[in-house]
């Protein structure tokens, strides 16, 4: 009896250099940060630049990031937008 999944790999991740992985920050300027709160998972999306390696980005000292009282792991997406366009990339 076949289960219809297949056992082939279906992923479209790839290893990328080095170079290529530090390149890619400068492409876009929007991304979402995301960290996992005391109420669960949140995620907040953020314009940023690239300053001397580091990803920045502003926030409100009144808002949930400046809340953070202690260090606390983020995880960091670059989203794929359109600048001319406005649209997000496939």
């Amino acid at each position: 009896m076949s289960t219809g999944v297949s056992k082939q790999p279906s992923s479209h991740f790839r290893d990328i250099p080095r170079d290529e992985c530090e390149a890619l920050p400068a492409a876009q300027r929007t991304g979402r940060v995301a960290w996992n709160a005391p109420d669960g998972p949140q995620v907040l999306p953020v314009t940023y630049g690239v300053y001397a390696g580091d990803i920045v980005f502003r926030t409100s000292p009144h808002g949930v990031l400046a809340q953070l009282g202690i260090p606390t792991k983020v995880a960091f997406e670059i989203d794929d937008i359109d600048q001319a366009h406005g649209a997000g990339g496939a």
